[in-house]
């Protein structure tokens, strides 16, 4: 039986490919047995910085790697493991990578942190 979601949960994303495990056997937004997530905070952090990467790329005559649509730079960060936390790229769905993240995350606030820390279940 799966066990209830944690408060955790709430500010993660998952990997659009999530459900397609199943469905069709695309594992892609798996890695072993956890789900690929990505927190909020950090998604629209690199969304934007890629955004602006985009526009001054564009500014220069530069010829821009990838898309500036959302959907495209969502699919382009979900690509991509984050092994520190400074790096763009999805986090193992296990609870402590994710409450370990929570707590430090830069961009999430100080009572997230605090919970993260004190209240992991």
């Amino acid at each position: 039986m799966p066990r209830a979601p944690g408060w955790w949960q709430a500010y993660f994303q998952d990997h659009p490919q999530r459900n397609n495990k199943e469905l069709t056997g695309d594992a892609s937004g798996w890695v072993s047995d956890k789900v690929k997530t990505y927190c909020f905070q950090c998604l629209e952090q690199h969304v934007a910085e890629i955004q602006m990467e985009h526009d001054r790329a564009i500014a220069q005559g530069v010829n821009a790697m990838i898309p500036r649509e959302r959907v495209a730079i969502e699919s382009y960060l979900f690509g991509l493991k984050a092994v520190t936390l400074r790096e763009r790229g999805w986090r193992r769905g296990a609870v402590s990578t994710l409450l370990n993240h929570l707590a430090t995350c830069p961009y999430q606030p100080n009572d997230v942190k605090s919970m993260a820390l004190e209240n992991p279940s």
